[in-house]
């Protein structure tokens, strides 16, 4: 009886083992020019295929994550208090994709935009479950 038991358990489960994934993640972290970290910066990924937006802040140490984006190509803006507001233009972003995006802040009113269209961030990619 027990035997049947861990069956009949182990096949409701099977489902969840099996399911892919379609969606993919961006973590960072942001510093400021010294390497400082910088908390409760606003950073906002816009999927450009979509118009869909995410926003998050981050945390104390500087870091931040957004899961469960759907592939695409994003836009992906930082900004805060005292710093100009920096976007980079082009992150694509696959299935299964965790990418990480590091970003340097410069000193500046937000009311400045620094604008990034070639990678000068750095943009490192990690499959996820590796």
């Amino acid at each position: 009886m027990v035997v049947l038991l861990v069956v009949l358990m182990a096949g409701m489960f099977a489902p969840f083992a099996c399911a892919q994934v379609s969606t993919g993640e961006i973590s960072g972290a942001v510093t400021d020019q010294s390497g400082a970290v910088v908390a409760g910066a606003k950073v906002t990924a816009d999927n450009k295929d979509t118009g869909a937006s995410r926003q998050t802040v981050t945390s104390a140490d500087g870091s931040f994550v957004m899961t469960l984006l759907p592939p695409g190509e994003y836009s992906v803006s930082v900004e805060a208090q005292g710093f100009r507001r920096l976007v980079q233009q082009t992150v694509p972003l696959q299935v299964s994709q965790r990418l990480r995006l590091d970003v340097v802040l410069e000193v500046g009113q937000t009311t400045e935009t620094l604008q990034v269209c070639e990678p000068e961030t750095s943009l490192t990619s990690v499959p996820v479950g590796g």
